[in-house]
């Protein structure tokens, strides 16, 4: 049971939490300057221990580093690059890094590499007016996840640092870009938030949007860490349901949000899947 709980947290963080996209004329792509800054966040599932799983570091008011915890142990992070305050790469704990590219003030182009320069995935926009109504995602060959796998296993814990580096240096260098596979997403809107997101066979709906601030609005939309889409960034506030229906069963997540002014600090998640419930609370902490 406690696989399946984990494989459904994960599977609705993902569905919920990636691909959604947005943009507004007042928000430049890349900036990201929100008026109350996250510093950490926790994350407590039903019926077991609180844990920390990110901590926020700010340069004045430029985030600088993301580091994730995973049950209160550090197990990557993310360091943040800009010019002229607009963001232009982020690279991973493993030497990973993505590089943005931008059309004025859109996005044109976010480009995913490993640490001996390959490219490794691609994403680029489509705009309607100010919005993205779609995106394509180029899928190379990723070997990230298993040179993660390689370091916590048994041999990571035995060989020594540079050793183990080594051994995920060479793996990776064997690889070559791989034909690549295409996939390609639509988005529709309710105002400034995204009500439908159409991935592959899938449909995503999202509804019942509070009125207050999103903090993770204008967020940078790709985790180099996690490699995949943040959704939510692109949302000026928070959902109160959000579903999909997969092989005849509706996963469906409702949410309720505890608020210090305009700004969410405790999110109580409910997701419901042929008859299972999974609640999970998130604390967000603010500078």
């Amino acid at each position: 049971m406690k696989k399946l709980k984990t494989y459904l947290v994960s599977f609705m963080a993902l569905m919920v939490i990636a691909i959604t996209f947005t943009a507004c004329d007042k928000d430049e792509a890349g900036v990201y300057n929100p008026d109350k800054q996250i510093s950490k966040v926790y994350t407590q599932s039903l019926g077991e221990p609180k844990y920390m799983t990110e901590q926020w570091t700010w340069d004045g008011k430029t985030l600088s580093l993301i580091q994730y915890y995973e049950e209160n142990t550090l197990a990557g992070s993310e360091a943040f690059t800009y010019e002229d305050g607009r963001l232009t790469k982020v690279t991973d704990n493993y030497g990973y890094y993505s590089v943005y590219t931008y059309d004025e003030k859109q996005y044109a182009k976010i480009e995913y590499y490993n640490q001996v320069n390959t490219l490794l995935s691609d994403i680029t926009f489509t705009y309607t007016e100010d919005k993205v109504t779609g995106m394509t995602i180029n899928t190379y060959t990723v070997t990230k996840q298993f040179g993660t796998m390689l370091q916590r296993s048994f041999i990571g814990k035995l060989l020594p640092k540079y050793a183990m580096e080594e051994v995920i240096k060479k793996s990776v260098l064997q690889e070559g870009n791989a034909s690549k596979e295409a996939l390609n997403i639509t988005v529709a809107y309710d105002g400034d938030n995204v009500s439908t997101l159409t991935v592959g066979d899938y449909t995503i709906t999202s509804s019942a949007y509070d009125t207050k601030v999103n903090p993770r609005f204008n967020f940078t939309p790709f985790s180099t860490y996690y490699e995949n889409t943040n959704a939510v960034v692109f949302c000026k506030n928070n959902p109160g349901t959000t579903s999909t229906t997969i092989e005849n069963n509706t996963i469906t997540t409702n949410f309720i949000y505890t608020y210090v002014g305009d700004y969410p600090t405790v999110i109580e998640a409910t997701t419901s899947f042929s008859g299972i419930n999974i609640s999970e609370t998130i604390t967000i902490e603010y500078n």
